[in-house]
């Protein structure tokens, strides 16, 4: 997620206003830790999505890094920055 690569195991994954900045942030299911946090771009899309929806691009080491995230039942695409 940006920079940061994530260990295999499950997450909760939310868009969160922090200090006036909009933040994807990546929280452990167990133990509530917060893995990564990494700058968004809410985005307003003409209809509610369907189904959540996660985009990546490969890198050059062929590892796939999130670039957006599309959360159902929103209006919203949540793009974040790639490093």
């Amino acid at each position: 997620m940006g920079a940061k690569t994530l260990e295999t195991g499950d997450y909760y994954l939310q868009c969160r206003v922090i200090d006036g900045a909009h933040y994807l942030v990546a929280t452990s299911v167990v133990g509530d830790v917060e893995a990564a946090r990494v700058p968004c771009k809410p985005e307003t899309l003409d209809k509610k999505v369907q189904e959540s929806e996660f985009r990546t691009t490969p890198r050059t080491d062929g590892a796939q890094v999130l670039t957006s995230v599309r959360f159902k039942g929103e209006t919203v695409a949540h793009t974040v920055a790639v490093s």
